[in-house]
């Protein structure tokens, strides 16, 4: 599984190269603190590779076939589930996120990282947003 955790890793690093997060690299900074906080965790291998995995399909081109190929169903199955589709509401998102064990997991800690940038940063709006998501993942 730790070879799975290396090409989870590089794979993201890889495609989301170029991307960026506020003023930060997207990979060092957001995919890399979403992995640190489920690590603080001690969360199995799976959950991580799910961390690193969790805005690919989303924001690069791979697919999730791709991803499913690589690493398997179950997977393949939690990002699929954190992967926003276009034109879908938020309450759709969200309740199919967190009826995933794995993806309900990565996703409270992405909510939790990006609500701790957006106090930081004094956005009310978006804090108020990831608070919002962490309440609805926590009652689905």
């Amino acid at each position: 599984m730790k070879e799975k955790v290396k090409l989870a890793k590089k794979l993201s690093k890889t495609f989301h190269k170029g991307q960026t997060y506020g003023l930060y690299d997207y990979f060092e900074y957001h995919i890399t603190g979403v992995v640190n906080l489920l690590k603080v965790h001690n969360m199995p291998a799976k959950f991580i590779i799910v961390a690193y995995l969790h805005d690919i399909v989303e924001d690069t081109k791979i697919d999730i076939s791709t991803v499913k190929n690589l690493f398997g169903k179950e997977i393949a199955d939690a990002v699929d589930a954190m992967t926003k589709r276009k034109n879908e509401s938020r309450k759709e998102y969200i309740t199919r996120c967190a009826a995933n064990k794995i993806a309900r997991f990565v996703k409270l800690q992405d909510a939790v990282f990006n609500a701790s940038n957006c106090f930081k940063n004094k956005n009310s709006n978006q804090f108020n947003y990831y608070m919002d998501t962490i309440a609805s993942l926590k009652s689905n």
